[in-house]
């Protein structure tokens, strides 16, 4: 049971693993390596990025180094997914491989979230039907990125679940963006983030608004100062 809430009530958080939890720089190194059948693992990644063929070879890669390793959590990952569960939240994650892999986010994950809320919707799943799953299971709250490894800025899958979620009833939908470049304030209805741990405000404030915040053992309504 939630410290914040009671058993009736739950606060559903979904992050994408791909795109905002996996530490993308390092398997894109991994992959780029395969790729060259070099080490790349001290290129600079906007060297290994600016190469077309580079980026395809290794996109293509990523999803096939699921079959003997187990994906290195980018260095937030904990700290977000903490600071979430502290806020009451009902953390869950979607990656977009197949099932038979699930032991291996299972395993990066593990101690933070429990096996269950890993859910695995396989390579072919559309945006439509991970929106799907988001409301079947409640979820109040989304975080994808503008970037994704393979696809491109704006072209991954997690910026169209971002865009078909934020236009469902009462969704707060996030895009994390951490470019050097300007970036617009939403993204097809999605708000866009510079820093991951804005998101954990964005939740708090939504869960304010809904009276439903408890901070050790002080209520906070929407009219209320954060501590």
């Amino acid at each position: 049971m939630s410290m914040f809430f009671d058993e009736e009530r739950r606060f559903v958080v979904v992050l994408d693993f791909e795109s905002v939890l996996m530490d993308y720089d390092h398997r894109y190194k991994q992959c780029l390596s395969l790729a060259l059948g070099r080490d790349a693992t001290q290129i600079e990644m906007d060297e290994g990025k600016n190469v077309p063929e580079n980026t395809m070879k290794a996109g293509e890669m990523i999803n096939s180094l699921d079959q003997w390793t187990v994906p290195v959590l980018a260095k937030y990952a904990k700290c977000l997914i903490d600071e979430l569960h502290r806020m009451g939240c009902d953390v869950w994650v979607i990656t977009s491989v197949d099932p038979i892999f699930h032991e291996g986010r299972e395993h990066a994950l593990s101690g933070l979230i429990r096996p269950e809320q890993v859910m695995c919707v396989g390579r072919g799943a559309t945006p439509e039907l991970i929106v799907d799953i988001l409301l079947r299971i409640g979820t109040e709250a989304y975080l994808g990125s503008v970037w994704e490894y393979g696809y491109g800025k704006l072209g991954g899958p997690s910026v169209t679940v971002a865009a078909k979620y934020a236009n469902t009833d009462h969704a707060l939908s996030a895009l994390l963006d951490e470019s050097d470049d300007d970036m617009d304030a939403f993204v097809n209805g999605a708000t866009t983030l510079s820093d991951v741990m804005d998101f954990p405000l964005l939740v708090w404030e939504k869960l304010r608004q809904a009276n439903l915040v408890y901070y050790y053992g002080h209520y906070f309504g929407p009219d209320e100062m954060l501590p």
